[in-house]
């Protein structure tokens, strides 16, 4: 809007760049409903987050330069049109939790990402407790759990196959319940922090994030877990000095040939490269799925490609080399459509 005194909000647009998209608390639905904001902070401004200058911006200005006092215009330059990239080679995460995850903690019951001292990204929760005991013998009856505080997002996998439903913290409708087979041996949940509540009522600001309220079965909670975080927020080409940044280097070096994935298949990190033909700018990449894109070695943000209004992430030519560039993607729900990735010069933006 434009006020009395000229004030525009907002006239340029922006990027939430890696984990830091925030989200809203939508406190006029009951209960309560969790908005996770996008990566983009586009906003349709003026000003587009990639610098275009919209319809919208010639009419502000024709409006302020009535008497032909203001500068020349900014030239806007068109973004790289690539085409499409093939990522060939992939590792599963929890292959390679030894070189992408922090400092592991144990505990009765599990605890949040903040009593491990973890802001952003992934928890990874392994049951450590009596398997038999929950979930019996092969052939049996399957066991349900109740993970009834899920902040924001969890997938569960039995004996490395994921498990449905994904549990969402926004779907108040229904109770976070999830149906284990008999004779598991081995259980996980990946919790993913969506994104921290930054504006509404003081009181929804206090956003804790994780299995807040533990796990349960028939009413009896699961006792024995182990905690991996997974911060996933490297951005080595900035902060050269971090080495807990330099995770992508070293899950590349187990990357092997892509295998046939489908439905149950556990999150993979995929690898591969494109070429600008020794141009410099920016372009915006498409990708299927849910996951995070790393350009560069840096954490460029979360796509979501059925999840809501945004298709495209942004790629300014500050990442971008003339020539050679790579790119990592972490695909929560890997599909035969992971492998590839669009690199276009329009933004799709719903």
């Amino acid at each position: 809007a434009i006020s009395r005194r000229g004030s525009v909000y907002m006239m340029a647009g922006g990027t939430n760049f890696g984990f830091m998209n925030g989200a809203n608390i939508d406190t006029d639905e009951s209960p309560a409903r969790y908005r996770p904001t996008i990566t983009s902070y586009d906003y349709d401004a003026p000003i587009r987050e990639w610098g275009e200058l919209s319809a919208k911006y010639h009419e502000i200005r024709g409006l302020l330069n009535r008497n032909g006092a203001l500068p020349p215009k900014d030239v806007w330059e068109e973004a790289l049109e690539i085409g499409e990239v093939t990522l060939p080679n992939s590792v599963a995460l929890f292959d390679v939790l030894d070189v992408v995850a922090g400092q592991e903690v144990e505990s009765e019951y599990p605890l949040t990402m903040e009593e491990i001292d973890q802001g952003y990204g992934f928890l990874l929760y392994t049951f450590v407790g009596n398997h038999s005991a929950v979930f019996g013998e092969e052939g049996g009856e399957p066991t349900v759990l109740d993970l009834s505080q899920v902040h924001d997002r969890a997938q569960v996998f039995a004996n490395g196959k994921s498990l449905e439903p994904v549990l969402y913290r926004q779907d108040t409708s229904q109770p976070k319940l999830v149906t284990v087979p008999a004779g598991t041996t081995s259980l996980r949940i990946l919790v993913e922090n969506m994104g921290r509540i930054n504006y509404g009522p003081v009181e929804w600001l206090h956003d804790r994030k994780g299995l807040l309220d533990g796990v349960s079965a028939g009413g009896h909670p699961l006792v024995g877990w182990r905690h991996c975080r997974l911060d996933l927020r490297e951005n080595h080409r900035f902060l050269p000095e971090h080495d807990d940044f330099r995770f992508i280097g070293s899950a590349r070096g187990r990357a092997r040939e892509n295998p046939p994935v489908g439905p149950g298949s556990r999150p993979r990190f995929y690898f591969g490269e494109f070429d600008t033909g020794g141009r410099r700018g920016y372009t915006f990449l498409r990708a299927e799925g849910k996951g995070v894109v790393w350009v560069n070695g840096f954490n460029v943000g979360r796509f979501w490609s059925n999840g809501g209004p945004q298709k495209t992430l942004f790629i300014p030519d500050g990442l971008m080399q003339a020539g050679r560039n790579e790119v990592v993607i972490l695909q929560l729900h890997p599909s035969e459509s992971s492998s590839k990735i669009k690199l276009q010069s329009i933004a799709e933006l719903e």
